[in-house]
Parts: C-alpha cells; structure tokens; sequence
C-alpha cells in the first residue's frame, strides 16, 4: 500500500488574487481614456482612409473648369458689350446708365492722356523750351481735365439719381476713370457710337487700321 506521505495533496491550494487593473485618472476636460503609444497611432493612421479621395479631386477640378469657362464667357461679354452675359458688378443698371452718359459725350480725358504721354517723350529731348511748352500744356491740360470730370460726375450723378432714386452703386469715379481713356479701349466696350473730338469717318479710319 503506498505511503500516504508520497501521494499528492488533496488540500485546495490557494488562488491568487487576480491581478488589479489600472486605475485611469481623468484630468477635468480631458479625453476620458488613455493616450494611445506612438506605435498604435501611427497603425491607426495608415489603415484611416485618406480624406478627399477621387471624389473630391474630381470636384475640384470640375469647379476650376467651371471658373476657367466663365472668366472667358466674362471676357468675351467685355469685349462685345453684351450686358446680359457681364459679370453681376458690370450688370448693374447704374452702370450701364453711367456708361451711356460717358459714351455719349466729348470727354477731355483722352486728350489729356495724350498730353501725358508727349510730356513723357519730350523728357528726352535737350531744347528746354520745348520741354518747357509741353509741361505747361500739360499744367492746363491738367486743370481741364479736373473741371471736365467734376462736370461729369455731376451729370452722371443726376442721370442715374432722376432714373433710379433709391440707388446706392457708386458712379462719379467710374464714369471719370472710362472718359480717360479712348472709346476703342474702353471696357465694357461701348454698344453704340462713341462721341468724339475726331470726325467719325477719321475716327472710323484709324480704328480699322
């Protein structure tokens, strides 16, 4: 009979007491769990899908075209004049009106940008008294350019204030900056007939050319 000594204990051994879990202190305001190792975030963010995919490249790209094509529906409208395809700013009813007044009339902007620009080209030239005369004719051409658009902005003023009382689009520096320059530069361009210094056959002359 074997020895009880040898034989294995039939006593309960003593279970361990598991082992307790970490305690995660919230901070006030904080997220309410752990921050992740740098290794897990990494993982996490290669298995993220990449935010605006082919989706999004295609709607960018559709909303490029889509501005390309109307800056030149745009461009053309300013150089044709037409009205119904002008961007909303160059649409407004004040404008065209203002337009129209300016068009309509003899201006002494373009004379005196012609001054401007002969003043310039006889910088070069060594007789004083010529440097002279066109400085002075530059002097007047200046004063009258000043009276000129006070007048103008005065006319276009009253034209758009008796045409549409309760408009607030500004027109006195817009109308002065377009009788500036040439009706053949002017943008939008002008729709009908452009008042002149030249004769109109002249005018029409150096305009075909």
């Amino acid at each position: 009979m074997p020895s009880l000594r040898k034989m294995p204990s039939l006593r309960k051994q003593p279970t361990r007491p598991p082992a307790p879990e970490p305690v995660v202190i919230v901070k006030p305001g904080g997220k309410g769990r752990a921050t992740p190792s740098r290794k897990d975030a990494e993982a996490a963010r290669r298995s993220r899908p990449a935010a605006g995919g082919g989706d999004g490249k295609d709607g960018k790209r559709a909303a490029r075209d889509e501005r390309r094509r109307q800056a030149s529906g745009y461009r053309e409208a300013m150089m044709s004049g037409d009205v119904s395809r002008l961007p909303p700013r160059e649409r407004a009813p004040e404008r065209v009106l203002a337009r129209e007044v300016v068009d309509g009339r003899r201006n002494f902007g373009p004379i005196f940008l012609l001054l401007l620009v002969l003043n310039f080209g006889t910088s070069v030239v060594s007789s004083v008294g010529i440097r002279l005369l066109f400085t002075y004719l530059l002097m007047l051409g200046l004063i009258l350019f000043v009276l000129d658009a006070v007048l103008l902005a005065r006319t276009v003023s009253l034209a758009v204030r008796k045409r549409y009382p309760q408009s607030t689009v500004p027109v006195k520096v817009y109308s002065v900056q377009r009788a500036l320059l040439p009706g053949r530069f002017r943008m939008p361009r002008p729709r009908g007939p452009v008042a002149g210094w030249l004769p109109a056959q002249l005018r029409d002359r150096f305009r075909r050319r």
